[in-house]
C-alpha cells in the first residue's frame, strides 16, 4: 500500500508539473503575441542557415516525443535567408506541435523547405484531419480554433498559428495554407 500511495503521489506531482509547463507556455505565447502587437518584439534578420535552424529544432521535438517520427527533406540548395534563428524555430515549433496534435497517434509529420523564385518555403506535411476550406483564415486568428467535430475533441488555446502567422509577418515572409 506504501509503494502505492508513493507510486500515487509521483503521479500527481508529474500531472502538476505539466500543467504548470503548460500554463507557462500559454503565459508566455500572450505575451509574445502582446509584444508583437506594441511592436516591441525584437527581432533579428541576419542571413542564417534556415535548414540548420529546422534540424536543430526538429531535433529538440524529436527527444520530447521519441514516439513520433519527424523526418525531415531540406533543399539542399537553400540559400541564406534573412531572420531571426530564435523566432523561426518558434514557428517550427507551433507548426510541427499542431501536426502531431491533429495526427493519428504514430503518424509520421514532415518538415519540408523548398526554393522557390526569390523565397524559401517552409512546409509542415502530416496525416492529420486536415482544416475545412471556411476555417483557413479563421484559424491564424488569436483564440481561434478549427470549428470541424473532429477538432473539438483536440485540446489548444487557438494562439499557436496566430504566433506564427504574426512573427512570419514581422520577418517580411507570408503564411499560406497549402491543404
Amino acid at each position: 500500500i506504501e509503494a502505492h500511495g508513493q507510486a500515487g503521489v509521483l503521479e500527481s506531482a508529474q500531472a502538476i508539473r505539466s500543467e504548470a509547463h503548460r500554463l507557462a507556455r500559454l503565459i508566455d505565447n500572450l505575451l509574445l503575441l502582446d509584444r508583437i502587437e506594441a511592436t516591441e518584439l525584437t527581432i533579428s534578420r541576419a542571413p542564417i542557415d534556415l535548414n540548420a535552424v529546422i534540424a536543430d529544432t526538429v531535433g529538440r521535438l524529436r527527444a520530447l516525443d521519441v514516439n513520433r517520427e519527424i523526418h525531415l527533406a531540406l533543399e539542399r540548395q537553400a540559400p541564406p535567408v534573412p531572420a531571426d534563428p530564435e523566432r523561426i524555430a518558434q514557428v517550427v515549433t507551433n507548426l510541427v506541435g499542431n501536426a502531431v496534435r491533429y495526427s493519428p497517434d504514430g503518424a509520421p509529420v514532415t518538415v519540408v523547405t523548398e526554393l522557390l523564385p526569390d523565397e524559401v518555403e517552409i512546409r509542415v506535411v502530416d496525416r492529420g484531419i486536415g482544416i475545412p476550406a471556411d476555417d483557413l483564415e479563421a484559424i491564424f486568428h488569436r483564440y481561434q480554433r478549427s470549428r470541424s467535430g473532429l477538432a473539438r475533441g483536440v485540446s489548444g488555446t487557438g494562439l499557436g498559428l496566430s504566433i506564427v502567422r504574426e512573427i512570419v509577418q514581422v520577418q517580411c515572409g507570408r503564411v499560406v495554407d497549402t491543404t
